[in-house]
């Protein structure tokens, strides 16, 4: 182990995906917390992820990787990370390709996942084990066991947030945090479709009947299953008309967030939002909000991993005590799960 006072340089490889960057974010929050702020990290995120890494305060520098850019593009990434020296590489992804960017980075230690696939693990000179812990381990979890290579302790650390995008005020999410309305964000959209509950629609309806003050804000960047609300009066579509950045801007400054499992629905969850998350086949134990208990946040979990099963009425209820909760950031709270 390594006293953190020793520790300067720190290179770390994450380069996607959104859930995935905002995991290791808040592993990076927790190491900067035990150091003191003692620390000097760089990233490695690739081109489509690198703005949001850019916006948080936790990393010094981002070396963007141009993965559609080849071998050719590879190379030009290594040369410019081996213009500099670092004290230590850690290696969060562990796949073969960042496992050759840790042995082409100038490292005196270099550290990797000891579940690692592909044959990474042969490119580290040390290896992190799971976390001991009884059952399948959350994605956190596996992230925060690399803290104990610093002897930092491997606990959730503070909340994260993002410097505010340039320009923000002018749009319509800023004009609403402006005049001080009420809004929800809702994101029903996810990376993988059987992730996605088809029952947004009627939610949104639901809402702006029963909640004369609220505004309903849908963003993310894929478009959902099922049908839409008519855009207009209380309803705001921002599917795809965000920046990552003003994505999380945006989240911030909701009232409530309901999400399927997805990247931006850790990014809500991560920056101490208060949130409602709705789980279908995947595992919320492994992928949900991370703490379990984490104050203002809930679960609900379709009947037997099957989102016919998950009506309208249940997640309405469940949005309901999410939103009476009084959690602020920063505040004690609840965590329901519903199956």
């Amino acid at each position: 182990m390594v006293p953190p006072a020793t520790m300067t340089r720190l290179l770390i490889i994450k380069p996607s995906s959104l859930g995935d960057i905002v995991h290791a974010l808040q592993m990076v929050a927790r190491l900067r917390e035990g150091f003191d702020g003692q620390l000097e990290v760089s990233w490695i995120a690739r081109d489509t992820f690198a703005p949001l890494v850019e916006a948080s305060p936790l990393v010094d520098r981002v070396f963007r990787f141009y993965r559609r850019d080849g071998v050719a593009g590879f190379f030009r990434l290594m040369k410019e990370v081996r213009r500099e020296r670092f004290d230590c590489v850690l290696d969060l992804q562990g796949l073969a390709r960042t496992g050759l960017m840790t042995v082409a980075s100038r490292a005196e230690r270099k550290v990797g996942r000891a579940d690692a696939r592909e044959g990474a693990r042969w490119c580290y000179g040390e290896l992190v084990p799971q976390p001991p812990v009884p059952g399948p381990p959350h994605a956190v979890q596996v992230l925060l066991e690399f803290c104990r290579v610093f002897s930092v302790d491997p606990v959730p650390g503070p909340d994260l947030w993002f410097r505010s995008p340039e320009g923000v005020g002018d749009t319509v999410a800023g004009r609403a945090v402006a005049a001080g309305k009420n809004f929800a964000v809702l994101l029903p959209g996810s990376r993988h479709a059987r992730k996605c509950w088809p029952g947004y629609g009627g939610l949104t309806r639901r809402l702006l009947e029963e909640e004369k003050d609220l505004q309903v804000i849908w963003a993310g960047t894929e478009a959902p299953p099922g049908e839409m609300p008519a855009v207009g009066g209380r309803f705001t579509d921002l599917i795809g008309k965000t920046s990552l950045t003003e994505l999380a801007w945006l989240l911030r400054h909701a009232a409530v967030v309901v999400a399927n499992d997805s990247g931006p629905c850790h990014l809500a969850v991560a920056q101490g939002v208060r949130t409602l998350a709705l789980f279908g086949p995947t595992d919320p134990v492994r992928y949900g909000p991370f703490p379990p208990n984490r104050p203002g946040c809930a679960v609900v979990r379709a009947p037997g991993g099957r989102w016919e099963n998950l009506e309208v009425e249940t997640v309405l209820e469940a949005w309901k005590r999410v939103a009476s909760a009084g959690v602020r950031r920063g505040d004690g709270g609840m965590t329901t799960t519903a199956d």
